[in-house]
């Protein structure tokens, strides 16, 4: 590594020759925090999700990936799975509060090293499960592979620290930008760190599909497929000025979709600020207006966004119920909003169910079915402001 810059202040990223990012990924992190609380379950087939109408898998350790659950799959389609090839595999449900808390430990322990080594990178959270780090000011080689090479005993030390620290395993990608970083976590290597060096781009990119690319979901996947576009390489070969901004019905994405194609993506590393709000959503297995299933789940949230604000340090002053009514066909039904803001700040899960079911009767929510119910809290004063 160059020692120059070891010890060097962070300064703007464009002041430098190279640009070095690196992204962790927790490996199958709620399976993960599950078997951490659960030991007798490590090596066995475990689905974190509910095996329920409407729920899909949240994460699925490799022994059940292995007869083809993946995240994202709907859980009966999983649970007919199971039942052909492992009828012994475990169903446990997901506990948001807890990979909330553990996530937060993990950020933790990357600060702390950050700091050990007096670096001050940008940090960038994505989920509760990755995280971008820009080594850019730390990592000047004499070549862009160089410096990427530089990174390296930085993603050791990161790697080592989560594992003797939470006891949980990563993936760390490397690369000049944040795509081709993410898209190394996915290749294969005995110690979990994967680099991806610009001359290798054009080997990499044309086969994968085109859901790699930054911004396109599963609606612009589709979209793109429709039209032909499968794979990135179908993407580079389109003539120079197609419109993709018509195909995936954003300006904004169409207009760099070729670039990021070819591995171009400038977007920068950006820090995360403070928390601007807390929340949680269900969206029922039948549409409802049963009151007798809709309060406790309400007061389930309140209590668990009452953790998230001590946790934090915050009172709120801002309660939102964001809700969607069902329909034949759910997604003709737009989601909604109710807020309204306090006076006075809370904390208190009591307050909360309360101000979240006064919105709900006050607006007649629940005059009709519901698809689906969340509550969430905003406006936040730290302690440390109302001292």
């Amino acid at each position: 590594m160059n020692e120059t810059l070891v010890n060097s202040p962070a300064t703007a990223p464009d002041k430098f020759k190279y640009r070095v990012i690196l992204i962790f990924d927790m490996n199958s992190f709620f399976a993960s925090v599950e078997l951490l609380a659960r030991p007798e379950l490590v090596g066995k087939p475990v689905i974190i999700g509910q095996l329920r109408r409407r729920r899909v898998v949240c994460t699925a350790t490799p022994e059940a990936r292995a007869f083809g659950v993946k995240k994202g799959m709907a859980t009966l389609e999983a649970a007919a799975l199971c039942r052909k090839h492992r009828p012994d595999t475990v169903w446990l449900p997901v506990r948001k509060l807890a990979y909330e808390e553990e996530s937060d430990e993990i950020l933790k322990v990357l600060k702390s090293e950050m700091q050990a080594m007096q670096f001050d990178p940008a940090i960038e959270t994505v989920g509760l499960d990755e995280a971008y780090l820009d080594l850019t000011p730390y990592c000047q080689g004499g070549t862009a592979a160089e410096s990427l090479d530089n990174a390296i005993p930085i993603a050791k030390r990161l790697k080592a620290a989560i594992l003797n620290q939470r006891k949980l395993h990563c993936k760390i990608g490397i690369a000049s930008n944040k795509m081709m970083a993410k898209i190394a976590t996915d290749r294969n290597s005995p110690d979990g760190i994967n680099i991806i060096y610009e001359h290798e781009w054009s080997t990499i990119l044309p086969p994968l599909d085109v859901n790699e690319i930054p911004e396109v979901g599963e609606v612009r996947e589709i979209k793109l497929k429709l039209r032909g576009f499968k794979t990135i390489s179908d993407i580079q070969k389109a003539p120079k000025h197609y419109d993709f901004a018509k195909v995936v019905n954003n300006d904004s994405l169409g207009s760099k979709l070729r670039d990021l194609a070819f591995g171009i993506d400038p977007r920068p590393v950006e820090p995360d600020g403070p928390p601007q709000s807390f929340s949680r959503i269900e969206t029922f297995e039948y549409d409802t207006k049963n009151l007798d299933i809709i309060v406790p789940v309400l007061m389930g949230f309140a209590r668990e966004l009452e953790a998230r604000l001590n946790k934090f340090k915050y009172e709120a002053t801002i309660v939102k119920v964001n809700y969607r009514h069902g329909s034949a066909i759910y997604l003709d039904e737009k989601p909604h909003t109710r807020r309204k803001t306090f006076p006075d700040q809370f904390t208190e899960w009591g307050v909360i169910i309360a101000h979240a079911l006064n919105l709900f009767h006050r607006n007649n929510i629940g005059d009709r079915p519901l698809y689906s119910l969340g509550i969430s809290v905003e406006g936040f004063i730290s302690a440390d402001e109302l001292k």
